[in-house]
C-alpha cells in the first residue's frame, strides 16, 4: 500500500483549502492508499482550512482509508484555532494521529495532478 502526504502550505486559507480537498480527492480516486496530512508546518488557520481537514478525515473514515493526522504545535495560532473549536480529540482520533515538537519546515505540497492523471 502507498503512502502519500498531503502538506498545504504554511496559511491554510480558503484557496489552499480547496487545493487540500482537490489533492486528496486525486489520491482517493488512485486506489488504496494511507494518507497523512502533516499540519505541522500550518501557521494560519481558517475556517474553511479546517472544514476541508474534517471533511477529507470524515470522507477518509467513510471509505475505510487509512488516515493519520500530524497536528500542529499545541501552543501555536493553528493550534489554537484547533482548541476553540474543540477537534483536538476528533483529529487526534484518526489512525495513529498526534501532537508534535516543532521540526524544520517541509516545503509545501506539489500538485498531483501530473502523477495521477492517466496519459
Amino acid at each position: 500500500m502507498r503512502s502519500v502526504i498531503l502538506r498545504p502550505h504554511p496559511v491554510l486559507g480558503p484557496v489552499e483549502a480547496m487545493r487540500l480537498r482537490q489533492n486528496f480527492e486525486l489520491v482517493a480516486s488512485a486506489g488504496r492508499v494511507r494518507v497523512v496530512i502533516d499540519l505541522t508546518g500550518v501557521s494560519a488557520l481558517s475556517a474553511a482550512g479546517l472544514a476541508a481537514v474534517t471533511h477529507i478525515l470524515m470522507r477518509g473514515r467513510r471509505t475505510r482509508m487509512s488516515m493519520r493526522v500530524l497536528l500542529p504545535e499545541q501552543g501555536s495560532d493553528a493550534g489554537q484555532i484547533i482548541d476553540h473549536a474543540d477537534l483536538w480529540r476528533f483529529l487526534a482520533s484518526a489512525n495513529g494521529a498526534t501532537r508534535t515538537a516543532p521540526c524544520r519546515s517541509l516545503p509545501p505540497l506539489r500538485s498531483l495532478d501530473s502523477e495521477l492523471t492517466p496519459a
